[in-house]
């Protein structure tokens, strides 16, 4: 392996270490803390919207990446959905989760973990419908196959809610590569009233829904 293409990898994997220990290591208040992430936004109610329909019953298997505190996946428990699933970094949210969401931890099933970890050991096709919301997936770095094994253990839709098609820490070509890995882009929603484009960055956010091909 040339010398150059090495230390790019090992500045990746350096840059991936620090940003999961900043995430795990995020407390219970203050900025971007756990307690941010209790109550359901116009981007949150539209993404479980979408989850609900591309679910084929109440059974369905259905995954959070990133799931933080659960505030999407209680929302699914409180529609009847019981067959629930979440994985995060953060230490604080599990502990928060736990104090604002009772009912759902009796039942779901979370992990404290990357999703590196988490998909890489995860069965094929486990999942009916696997959804994320906002930035989380865009800070998964590129070393990691991130679309290909979401694919791998997803059996029907993948829910993308919140996502920024431009200007991610680490630029992805989403529907080339769910395309390649037997996914079908079947739902692109660009930002709506209240999907205001981000006050920083003006990046607008869209959500978007891919299905197995048949």
């Amino acid at each position: 392996m040339p010398l150059m293409l090495r230390q790019f990898l090992k500045f990746l994997y350096k840059k991936e270490k620090a940003d999961q220990s900043y995430w795990a290591g995020r407390p219970e208040e203050g900025e971007r803390g756990a307690t941010n992430y209790i109550d359901m936004d116009a981007t949150g109610r539209a993404l479980i919207d979408e989850v609900e329909k591309r679910a084929i019953n109440k059974e369905a298997g259905i995954l959070d990446l990133g799931c933080n505190v659960g505030r999407h996946l209680n929302a699914l428990r409180e529609r009847g959905f019981h067959n629930l699933y979440g994985v995060d970094l953060s230490k604080a949210a599990r502990k928060v989760s736990k104090d604002v969401f009772p009912a759902l931890n009796e039942i779901a099933e979370f992990e404290e973990g990357s999703f590196e970890a988490y998909l890489s050991n995860s069965p094929s096709k486990k999942f009916d419908v696997v959804y994320t919301h906002g930035a989380t997936i865009e800070h998964v770095n590129p070393v990691f196959p991130l679309v290909q094994e979401i694919c791998r253990v997803t059996k029907d839709c993948v829910v993308l809610g919140a996502v920024y098609y431009n200007g991610s820490t680490y630029p992805r070509f989403w529907t080339y590569e769910f395309e390649k890995n037997g996914f079908y882009l079947c739902k692109l929603m660009q930002p709506e009233k209240e999907w205001a484009p981000d006050s920083k960055t003006n990046r607008p956010c869209v959500l978007a829904v891919y299905k197995r091909c048949e």
